[in-house]
């Protein structure tokens, strides 16, 4: 077996600087790495190579514990939980991206009661601006779920 220390920026151990895998300490036994990771900083892991897949950077850049393997890998190692994905996948972003637009959805809609409620005789003036205003905000909604 062979092991590798992780830190939580994706990088690996050679001597206490940050390089990729392909430059990292290989340590023989687990408690040999586990020696060193007690005077290391910002450790995310120690990997058992031997245990991944080739290409397990490659699942760690774009899969997700929460929506899957993007490649379909029954042994992904981020699903699996061997390893820490290192960004928000597509779908993360995505999401992220929908509950900001249903916010300002929200958020606008609830100024419009707000308006209404303060100034019900004048309301009938103040929907156009407030139509306007709540369709812009909803449209990258609308085309977001048109393209899913």
């Amino acid at each position: 077996m062979t092991f590798v220390i992780r830190f939580n920026s994706g990088l690996f151990n050679e001597g206490a600087f940050a390089v990729p895998l392909n430059e990292a300490t290989r340590y023989e036994t687990l408690k040999e790495a586990e020696d060193d990771v007690a005077w290391l900083d910002d450790v995310n892991c120690v990997l058992d190579l031997s245990k991944l897949p080739e290409d397990f950077q490659v699942h760690e850049s774009h899969c997700c514990v929460d929506h899957g393997c993007k490649y379909g890998d029954d042994d992904c190692p981020v699903v699996s939980g061997q390893i820490k994905q290192l960004y928000d996948c597509e779908d993360c972003v995505n999401e992220g991206a929908r509950i900001g637009f249903t916010r300002d959805l929200v958020n606008a809609v609830r100024e419009l009661v707000n308006l209404q409620e303060k100034y019900p005789a004048e309301f009938e003036q103040i929907p156009a601006v407030f139509k306007t205003r709540i369709l812009a905000l909803a449209q990258p909604l609308f085309n977001y779920t048109k393209s899913q």
